[in-house]
């Protein structure tokens, strides 16, 4: 075995290495110290597709969706046959879509408390109502509570 051989067998288990401590660190839900175990496997052989899905993996799972889809896309892109890295480019598309659309939605209810605003309550209605148990919960919309005051007090 010459020289150059030898240094490839000791890459490879370097980096058999990292990837496994990485797997280890991702089970105990360490996806810190897991993604700097699979960036420094990554040093060794930035091409293996499979250290680069895990790394994707670890980087959703730190939550940066952003960054794990880029690396699912070319993924996909340079082998098409990564079905694996189809799906999850496609749950990262969506789990940036929600979370957008949840922040302009809270934006717009921040923006517009008006329109959000419980409608006013008649105290007439509700005098009336409080004579009978829980039904002054369900006209106030606790209709699972008043549901069962009025149930127990039977």
């Amino acid at each position: 075995m010459n020289s150059q051989d030898l240094d490839d067998v000791r890459k490879q288990a370097e980096f058999d290495r990292f990837m496994s401590a990485a797997r280890v660190e991702r089970m105990r839900g360490d996806y810190h110290r897991a993604a700097a175990s699979v960036q420094q496997a990554l040093r060794i052989r930035p091409e293996d597709a499979d250290a680069r899905e895990f790394a994707a993996d670890v980087i959703a799972a730190l939550g940066q969706p952003e960054k794990a889809a880029e690396v699912y896309k070319e993924l996909f892109h340079d082998d098409p046959s990564r079905i694996g890295a189809e799906e999850k480019y496609a749950k990262a598309t969506l789990q940036i879509a929600e979370g957008k659309r949840q922040r302009e939605l809270l934006t717009h209810i921040s923006d517009h408390p008006a329109k959000f605003a419980p409608p006013p309550r008649n105290p007439l209605i509700a005098a009336v109502l409080s004579s009978a148990p829980g039904f002054g919960q369900i006209y106030c919309g606790q209709f699972t509570r008043g549901a069962i005051i009025f149930v127990v007090s039977m």
